[in-house]
């Protein structure tokens, strides 16, 4: 957004919710803030009605030029929506399947699925481009029939790093009274692979491993997420430690070893690169998105999705060969600065 404003334009971001950080923040930037109510779980066109509604007014009394909507809901809603209110210039950011478009048996997956389809078919004729953060997901999009090949398209490298921000980190020692700790970042949901880390954390700790697993992220209200109560049993175990969400993820970046996110789907996870700016190597899954910030055995692991074994496996090696640490990371840092420093990336999303 500041990339922005500092190449001329008059910016507004619409919210869901009034939050007065935020807008607070924004506003220091030279950003102006507009609310517009928009549940954030379920996909129910007929109960969004009324946000869509709020949002067309909004639009008519702003008048942009261009706008930019991300995420399912304001891609699905916001480019028709848009387009009926006069917006010239109307672009799509993928950011990630999410959870509509994961494998699962539960029906109401299965249905989200289908809606989720026939609104991005629908909603993506009436945009002028749309920029996805990973190539699996623009070639799903193409073989899904949700957009037409004839719509312009780029691929992004997710929402990009500051460098400045997430600055490296001394690494800590590892001894034997200091032993070496993973880090997971990120909401409590089941397709972040949460269940996965706490699985390979019992397993190593079943082995006798000393390894610390530290677990960070707010709930989450969605029917996919890990419930409280689950948790609280893992914490009171020890299998992991349970931070809470946290305003500012470095400290315990800073504090940590190894960053871990064992997905099943992202578009560029942004806890990775900031795991990686901090120069710490990463163990993710084979996933869309997840497989892109990696390169396996150099700047990290890459493991099956869904492997509490696998994962734990990844994990061992570091404990077993703790010099990794240091060699990866090292290697993790430069990724960052070639491929995701945010400067570039803003570029290419100007562009």
């Amino acid at each position: 957004l500041r990339d922005v404003v500092a190449r001329g334009y008059r910016v507004t971001v619409i919210g869901a919710e009034e939050m007065a950080d935020v807008r607070a923040a924004l506003e220091s930037w030279g950003v102006a803030f507009e609310v517009v109510p928009l549940r954030r779980a379920g996909l129910n066109p007929v109960r969004d009605l009324g946000s869509c509604w709020a949002l067309w007014r909004t639009l008519r009394r702003l008048r942009p030029d261009l706008i930019l909507a991300y995420t399912l809901k304001p891609v699905v809603y916001g480019m028709p929506v848009a387009w009926l209110a006069g917006v010239k210039r109307r672009f799509a950011m993928i950011t990630g399947r999410g959870y509509s478009f994961l494998e699962g048996p539960e029906l109401s997956r299965r249905i989200s699925r289908t809606l989720a389809t026939l609104l991005y078919r629908f909603s993506l004729r009436f945009a002028d481009g749309v920029l996805f953060h990973n190539e699996d997901d623009r070639t799903f999009f193409l073989e899904q029939r949700m957009i037409r090949r004839s719509t312009s398209t780029r691929r992004i490298w997710g929402s990009g790093i500051d460098l400045d921000t997430h600055a490296p980190a001394p690494i800590p020692p590892i001894s034997e009274n200091a032993p070496i700790r993973f880090l997971m970042v990120g909401r409590l949901i089941r397709d972040k692979g949460v269940n996965e880390f706490a699985e390979a954390a019992r397993i190593l700790r079943d082995e006798g491993h000393a390894a610390q697993f530290r677990l960070v992220g707010p709930t989450d209200p969605s029917p996919n997420a890990v419930q409280p109560d689950v948790i609280a049993d893992w914490a009171a175990s020890g299998t992991i430690d349970y931070v809470g969400p946290v305003d500012d993820v470095r400290p315990a970046i800073a504090a940590s070893h190894v960053m871990v996110l064992p997905s099943y789907s992202e578009g560029l996870p942004r806890s990775v690169l900031e795991g990686m700016a901090a120069g710490r190597p990463v163990i993710t899954t084979l996933a869309p998105g997840c497989r892109d910030t990696v390169e396996e055995g150099q700047s990290g692991l890459l493991v099956p999705v869904r492997d509490s074994a696998a994962l734990a496996g990844a994990m061992r090696q570091f404990i077993e060969r703790p010099e990794q640490v240091e060699q990866m990371g090292r290697n993790a840092l430069e990724r960052a600065r070639a491929r995701f420093d945010v400067a570039s990336v803003n570029a290419d999303i100007a562009e």
